[in-house]
Formats: C-alpha cells, structure tokens, sequence
C-alpha cells in the first residue's frame, strides 16, 4: 500500500496514475491501461504521483518539483531539491494521517560524484492552497541528513499512517511513523 509509481491501496485509486521521466506516464483508470504523455517530469529518478480517491490525480513530483493537477507547476513548488547534481533521486508521496488537505513529499538523493548523500528531505503540500490545485508549504526539511537514495514506504499498522524507510550507509536503517512527530529513528 505505497503512493507512488509502485502500486498500493488495493480498495482506492489513491496510485492509479503514474508519470515517468520524459513527460510519459500511464492511467489504471482504464482497463487496459492508457499511456499518457502530458507528464512535467523530465527528471532522472524516481517520480511519485497522488490521485484522489477515484483515481483523479491531485499533483505529482520528481523530488525537485511539484506539478498540479493542469500539469502546472504548483505555487512555491520549485526548488524542492537543494542537490547540486543529483544523479539519482527516489520520492514517494504520502498524506498526512492526520488533516486530509496535507500530503508529504519524502525524496532522497545522492550526488553526481557518488559520495555525496543529501539525506532524507520531506516538502509539505496543502492540497487546498491555490485555490484548491496545491501549494508547497514548507520545502525540503531535513529530516536525516545522510542516507542512501533508496526510499520506500508502507502503511502503518493503524491503516491511517505510513512508514517511510531508507537506510544509511553504514548500513543503518531509519524509519519514521508519520503519524507522530517525524524523527530519524534507527530500526
């Protein structure tokens, strides 16, 4: 159950559309799937993706910016990522259990020379802003300045918070519940 281009909510259509870099993308919304090709993102990595719950999309982002659901970039939604020249970035995006208006925007990345990990970084989005088509309320807080750039999240066990791991890279592995105040906490 992950938001994000790797499925999740079998009963919602939370993650029924997905974009890639290339601006290329694909609908589950249809039966077969519908490949799309009006995407902003033209980033290397992974993007993520948020519909509402019949499976139209809310906003999307590669990690450095969030688009709207008009595939307009959302208000204050640039610079999400202060990487130089990140060559890989992984971002899932999840909600926030508790206010239905606001979703987190968790990225890790790691630098052109390799050695360089920017940690994990979380943007806010109140999906109310803008008048109702998104605004980034707060940009890229670091929430544990060095990890690898290997990123996943799964549903907490309350069904209404979600776990957000990575690991560091002296193998430490951190996670944090979205449902208390975010920590980096070592698993």
């Amino acid at each position: 159950m992950l938001f994000g281009q790797h499925g999740f909510c079998q009963n919602s259509k939370e993650g029924n559309i997905w974009y890639f870099e290339g601006g290329r993308g694909i609908d589950f919304n249809f039966d077969p799937p519908m490949p799309l090709s009006n995407g902003r993102v033209f980033w290397q990595g992974r993007s993520s993706t948020i519909c509402d719950t019949v499976g139209n999309i809310l906003f999307y982002s590669s990690g450095d910016s969030a688009w709207n659901r008009n595939h307009e970039p959302m208000l204050n939604g640039y610079g999400l990522n202060s990487a130089t020249f990140p060559i890989y970035t992984t971002t899932v995006i999840v909600p926030h259990p508790g206010d239905g208006q606001l979703y987190y925007i968790f990225k890790t990345n790691q630098e052109h020379n390799g050695i360089d990990p920017k940690g994990l970084h979380y943007s806010i989005v109140d999906i109310s802003g803008a008048a109702g088509l998104g605004e980034v309320i707060l940009k890229e807080y670091n929430f544990i300045p060095t990890t690898s750039p290997m990123l996943t999240v799964t549903l907490g066990a309350d069904e209404k918070s979600y776990w957000i791991i990575t690991h560091g890279w002296e193998d430490n592995v951190f996670g944090c519940d979205t449902s208390r105040r975010l920590c980096g906490r070592k698993l």
